[in-house]
């Protein structure tokens, strides 16, 4: 592993800076690394319903805190898409755990 110094940390990954609101602009850096971030930003920025629990929302904000940092490492939109997983799985789960009412049921097929 290289050691990057923290101005390295702080600079704006060039690949991140391809991506426009009209897609990827591979043949050259667009967005200035301001505006990357701000656009970055836009793409998470969503409200969720008041009933969202809040373990949800918490891995939520941490799915969007991943994904905004890919402007400083390209790498984190894919571990931000990872997580995003995650969080799609446990909100399914705590909805299921949620209508059950905390109680499973558990029938085998003799009823």
């Amino acid at each position: 592993m290289d050691i990057r110094s923290l101005a390295d940390l702080t600079t704006a990954d060039e690949r991140s800076q391809r991506f426009t609101p009209l897609g990827f602009a591979p043949g050259s850096r667009i967005l200035t690394p301001e505006v990357a971030a701000q656009h970055i930003q836009r793409t998470v920025a969503t409200d969720l319903a008041p009933s969202v629990p809040d373990t949800v929302r918490k891995s939520l904000d941490r799915v969007r805190s991943v994904h905004v940092h890919g402007l400083f490492d390209y790498e984190l939109f894919t571990a931000a898409s990872d997580l995003a997983l995650l969080y799609l799985q446990q909100a399914f789960a705590e909805r299921f755990v949620a209508y059950y009412q905390h109680t499973i049921p558990l029938v085998d097929d003799k009823g």
